[in-house]
């Protein structure tokens, strides 16, 4: 019993007992559907057996341009499109694949990581199957018959008028499916800079303290020096940072500050070490 049917009084012994029915299309082939779609399902048994895959019933689907094969709900019906658009029979082993795919899809509907983790264990076990020439067990293990022979092949055909899509699934995902914009080109070491300064300070123009030759020279007190301070806390830094504020302070220094070259820029008076200070007391 298979999804809760039981099939009595069988004619000829079933290829797959985990398949309830097989159902092809009506036609002048429908013979060869009918040995075509129950070779897939004898060759899938020790797969289904093994991983318990139960099918109610295997369907012949009319050819199309959109997918090879659909399930619904969980193997309560596989369809396998078995011929292309000129009626031209596909590769055995084609279908076959196509099937593991929908087999697949018993135990997850959607093509996740876990779908394809599935699928390419059970497609591992078919070319096992392969490798020992397996094609059923009883009956079906007698291998070709003159019906087979018609789609037994694994000639290619034409990609002109094969279904685009392995499942109606992916189908479905990419008529919804948006696509994906253009990569955006790397930007260079020299537009990553640009882009950190406006991040940082909003423009890229600025001025820079002794940047050009002139003022540096000034305020180096008239010497030529090209490169910049490499250490901001060391003594030339200092007295770079203390002659600019004084520059900016202009002739009419309200406070009378005067530029002083020294070690000590600011002009602060030093003590000699030892001397004490009188206390400084306020009434």
């Amino acid at each position: 019993m298979v999804l809760g049917y039981e099939v009595l009084n069988e004619k000829t012994r079933p290829p797959n007992k985990n398949i309830n029915f097989i159902h092809p299309l009506p036609g002048s082939d429908e013979s060869i559907s009918r040995d075509f779609l129950e070779r897939v399902a004898a060759i899938m048994n020790p797969i289904m057996k093994e991983h318990n895959l139960l099918v109610n019933s295997l369907h012949e689907h009319e050819p199309n341009r959109e997918f090879w094969g659909r399930n619904w709900n969980h193997g309560e019906r596989i369809e396998l499109v078995l011929k292309d658009m000129r009626g031209q029979w596909l590769s055995f082993r084609q279908v076959q694949e196509v099937m593991i795919h929908e087999l697949a899809h018993n135990k997850h509907m959607n093509h996740s990581k876990a779908f394809h983790a599935f699928r390419m264990q059970c497609l591992r076990q078919l070319q096992g199957l392969w490798a020992r020439g397996y094609t059923g067990e009883g009956f079906w293990a007698r291998g070709r018959t003159l019906l087979s022979g018609s789609y037994t092949h694994d000639r290619p055909l034409s990609q002109e008028y094969m279904p685009l899509h392995i499942c109606e699934g992916e189908y479905r995902e990419a008529k919804t499916r948006k696509p994906k914009a253009p990569p955006k080109p790397k930007p260079t070491y020299k537009e990553r800079e640009q882009r950190r300064i406006i991040k940082k300070f909003g423009s890229l123009e600025g001025k820079t303290v002794g940047g050009d030759e002139g003022k540096r020279k000034a305020l180096e007190g008239g010497k030529v020096v090209k490169s910049k301070p490499k250490v901001a806390a060391s003594q030339r830094s200092r007295e770079l940072r203390a002659a600019a504020a004084l520059n900016r302070l202009g002739p009419d220094n309200p406070l009378g500050f005067k530029p002083v070259k020294s070690e000590n820029p600011l002009g602060f008076r030093k003590e000699p070490v030892g001397v004490k200070q009188d206390p400084i007391v306020i009434d």
